[in-house]
């Protein structure tokens, strides 16, 4: 299941962060401090993952140290017990 989830979400923040540019992106890239994540973006990441995996992250759990990459963000994911999601399915809706 972290295959799956680190897939999706690196493909998610390439297209909605970087014009689908995967090239330097990887799990350990420094989203926070790299500035490929700011607060509007974090609200939609959010937004992302609980539509995506079925977990809502509390609001103490919304921290630099979670947020600072994407195998924090699937630690964190992986942590409030995400649920197995549908083949294929990296919907978008309005917010993002």
């Amino acid at each position: 299941m972290r295959a799956e989830i680190e897939r999706v979400l690196l493909e998610h923040i390439a297209r909605e962060h970087l014009d689908g540019d995967l090239s330097e992106l990887d799990v350990q890239t420094p989203l926070l401090g790299l500035k490929i994540l700011n607060s509007l973006a974090v609200i939609k990441l959010l937004a992302f993952v609980t539509r995506q995996f079925g977990v809502v992250v509390p609001a103490e759990q919304i921290t630099a140290a979670n947020l600072q990459s994407i195998a924090a963000i699937v630690n964190l994911v992986l942590m409030l017990g995400a649920k197995p999601m549908a083949r294929g399915s990296t919907e978008t809706t309005d917010l993002e």
